[in-house]
């Protein structure tokens, strides 16, 4: 298929994003038969969707990213917040914001919505900003399928494969459980023979 145009990055409303524009070149039906909840699929996107994608989240500008994002109880972060995440990133502090509505961040909802119709109840997009230095987040479980993409700088991602029929909620590998629940999920080790590292960059 022919790749976006940049005439699309403007915002122009010809534009729609589509869930095959982020897992190409595998199609949606291959993609939930084959990989969706037994195995990691790793893409690269075409330079035209990058670009996208990035105009769509304010190319990484973390305060006006921060600006369409929303705490766990549906407000806004005030500007003295939004101050304080910057002022964290320039202290070596990774910023995480699990509720991301900027342009982007919709569209890629939709986009899952219209695809994958009933394998999501629940979707969030958030946004994870860091910087050479910041401490690396520590192994946990995540309870989600998860779609990650890199619109700027690179990182590498550990992953450990666990029971994907496990339910529980999001914990650190090493925290004590909290109920039968976690204690009945038995612990993935995260040796280096047990591990994959995915580089993921634009």
């Amino acid at each position: 298929p022919t790749p976006p145009s940049i005439g699309a990055m403007a915002g122009d409303s010809g534009f729609k994003l589509e869930f095959s524009d982020l897992i190409g070149p595998l199609g949606v039906e291959r993609f939930l038969d084959e990989y969706w909840g037994r195995k990691v699929h790793k893409t690269a996107l075409c330079e035209d969707m990058l670009t996208i994608l990035s105009v769509s989240f304010h190319d990484g500008d973390l305060a006006e990213c921060a600006a369409c994002c929303r705490k766990d109880d549906n407000s806004r972060f005030t500007e003295d917040e939004i101050q304080g995440f910057q002022s964290d990133l320039d202290q070596r502090r990774s910023v995480i914001l699990p509720f991301c509505f900027t342009p982007g961040a919709l569209d890629m909802k939709r986009a899952f919505i219209d695809a994958c119709s009933g394998f999501g109840n629940d979707i969030e997009v958030g946004m994870y900003f860091s910087r050479p230095g910041c401490e690396p987040a520590q192994w946990h479980f995540d309870p989600n399928h998860n779609v990650t993409i890199q619109l700027l700088g690179e990182k590498d991602w550990f992953y450990a494969a666990g029971n994907p029929h496990t339910l529980g909620g999001a914990r650190g590998l090493k925290d004590a459980p909290m109920n039968f629940l976690d204690q009945s999920v038995d612990i993935p080790g995260t040796g280096p023979l047990d591990r994959s590292c995915f580089n993921l960059r634009p």
